[in-house]
């Protein structure tokens, strides 16, 4: 059940750094931003929609995050809206295309005369789809795929040379797929596959202008520059983002516009990319008092990822992950007010780690519970049949906060010492909440050998 419980949770973010977004967009009704393009009939307009589940509606919006116009689409259904694009007419195509569990067989490609916001008054219009187009992939044989590679998601589609593309969302290992649509007349039509390449992380978003294509994952951003009738090139420019849940990409000539689900958005300028290089952190040499995790004073977590869990006010809670070669090094921050109203159980850590193999949620994976006993702090790992030799942990009282730190040492975590990838996904209960909230799920990519220091034990 927990582990169904942490599948649920793979929303995998983009981390939150020093990046300042140029505006939000205003309107709250647009929640889950996950696909933009700049309008080919007025200027600075641009269209939005929300993710799976909401309306079947797009958005005009101006780039300060002003909202001028919401369009209701009579004939058609959002199941799982991932991104939108025009043809080679100029209509707006919508991807109704997510695909997290790899099983559906009704991918559909919406088409729409790009409406005329100003024609009418009022906030509100409606219209009607034009052309359905049913997408299949060439490679997908099952429905899920009985060998666990889930890679038939895709939240990425662009024009180029007027042929529309798609970029998946592979669940199994680290790559992308490049596809093509054969043509814009048929109802029902199978993909050509084209190129792959390994981005080393999830690909959200893309766009294409002028032999440029921008991708957007969860951790990088992409620019590829094409060669001949080749797009992932090795001529490309490779920048680690970290923007929140960023689902959404497109150029505004020189300029380049990202949203994230948090209604933020971002504005870069095209040399940014060639003026920033793929960065990991790097850590000085430390040292750990032994077995009862007890840290060091000179020992210094790198903020390598604080996440915004948007918790109750007064309960605000700190996550950090450092890499070291013996292990992974575990800081939690809270407020007092977190400790005192928290249940037993009241954090869970899931890790995954597979050593030469592609991470994924499916293998080498481990689940420890956090738990709060007669004042003090207990590890446990729920998840395997090894129980590891951990003993309780100590809790350090601040005047405001506790904060809590362990090392899991490499024996405890499946292939740790020679992956190069984990994927990590935390839970926190509150104890006034039916529910839970969460840090969602993070790919971490290391270099091989580690290079974020060491870390050591004293006797």
């Amino acid at each position: 059940m927990l582990r169904l419980l942490f599948l649920s949770f793979l929303l995998t973010s983009c981390f939150q750094t020093d990046y300042k977004p140029f505006s939000k967009i205003q309107d709250d009704k647009i929640d889950e931003s996950s696909g933009i393009i700049k309008s080919q009939k007025f200027e600075n307009i641009f269209w939005t929609h929300n993710d799976s589940g909401d309306k079947a509606r797009i958005f005009a919006i101006r780039k300060d995050g002003t909202f001028v116009k919401e369009v209701i689409l009579e004939n058609a259904e959002n199941v799982d809206w991932e991104d939108i694009a025009f043809d080679n007419s100029g209509n707006i195509v919508i991807a109704d295309i997510g695909n997290n569990r790899n099983a559906r067989k009704d991918l559909t490609l919406y088409f729409l005369k790009e409406p005329d916001i100003f024609s009418t008054t009022g906030k509100k219009m409606t219209t009607e789809v034009s052309k359905k187009i049913q997408i299949v992939y060439p490679d997908q044989k099952e429905f899920p795929p009985l060998h666990k590679q889930k890679n038939f998601d895709c939240e990425a589609i662009f024009l180029a040379e007027g042929k529309l593309y798609f970029l998946s969302k592979n669940r199994g290992n680290r790559k992308t797929k490049l596809y093509r649509l054969p043509n814009f007349t048929d109802e029902v039509q199978i993909l050509e596959l084209l190129e792959e390449f390994e981005t080393d992380s999830q690909v959200t978003a893309a766009d294409y202008q002028n032999g440029e294509l921008l991708v957007l994952c969860y951790e990088y951003l992409y620019l590829f520059r094409k060669e001949g009738e080749k797009f992932l090139t090795k001529n490309h420019e490779k920048v680690l983002v970290e923007l929140d849940q960023c689902e959404a990409i497109c150029f505004d000539g020189k300029e380049f516009l990202v949203t994230n689900e948090q209604r933020d958005i971002y504005l870069f300028k095209k040399d940014f990319l060639s003026k920033n290089e793929s960065y990991l952190p790097k850590l000085p040499k430390t040292k750990i008092k032994s077995l009862d995790q007890k840290f060091s004073e000179n020992f210094d977590f790198a903020k390598i990822k604080k996440f915004s869990l948007n918790p109750p006010k007064g309960e605000e809670v700190e996550f950090r992950v450092v890499k070291f070669a013996n292990g992974l090094g575990i800081n939690f921050r809270f407020d007092n007010n977190f400790w005192e109203n928290a249940e037993k159980g009241f954090a869970y850590l899931m890790i995954s780690s597979n050593g030469e193999k592609p991470v994924s949620l499916e293998e080498g994976q481990t689940v420890w519970q956090i738990s709060k006993e007669d004042g003090k702090v207990f590890l446990k790992q729920i998840f395997t049949e090894v129980e590891p030799n951990i003993k309780p942990l100590v809790l350090t009282t601040k005047t405001t906060f506790k904060e809590l730190s362990f090392l899991l040492k490499n024996s405890n975590l499946v292939g740790l010492s020679k992956t190069k990838k984990i994927l990590l996904n935390v839970l926190f209960f509150a104890k006034e909440k039916e529910t839970y909230w969460s840090v969602d799920s993070e790919t971490y990519t290391y270099v091989n050998p580690f290079t974020w220091g060491e870390c050591s034990f004293e006797n």
